[in-house]
């Protein structure tokens, strides 16, 4: 093995980003036409209340499940690593390390000519978050 066939191989990171799809499910379940919610409280073994699918609720759902291509630039392993290893902002230590991921990660616009600030992704929607770190993960994982 050398450089140039590590290369080839896709051992090192490419500096461009790649066009991925993203599937956004922004939906929260809420009580059928019947009035059955989503969850029933039950009693466990030990007699503690535990939230269980109601097996009677048909599913029903606010919000809708979106989907769009984002631009992902592949973090290389330095980049994770410094990510994961740092305080984001030594003077606030509590900064979010996935929100970093994503701000520097995610591209938008038709040529992935926009970048999402720290302060944006940090108030990304749980549910759009995840969406974006599982096409960070796809794009870095092994393709089938």
């Amino acid at each position: 093995m050398d450089l140039k066939e590590l290369q080839s191989l896709g051992g090192i990171v490419p500096v461009e980003p790649v066009l991925c799809d993203i599937e956004w499910d922004d939906r929260i379940k809420v009580a059928d036409a019947k009035g059955n919610l989503p969850t029933i409280k039950q009693l466990d073994g030990d007699g503690n209340p535990v939230s269980v699918d109601n097996p009677k609720w048909e599913p029903t759902y606010k919000g809708e499940v979106r989907s769009f291509k984002a631009w992902v630039k592949q973090l290389s392993f330095g980049d994770v690593d410094r990510i994961r290893s740092q305080p984001v902002d030594p003077d606030d230590p509590d900064r979010s390390a996935q929100a970093l991921m994503i701000s520097e990660s995610i591209r938008l616009g038709k040529k992935g000519e926009e970048q999402l600030s720290y302060e944006d992704a940090y108030q990304l929607k749980p549910s759009l978050a995840g969406a974006f770190l599982k096409a960070i993960g796809d794009a870095v994982s092994v393709k089938k």
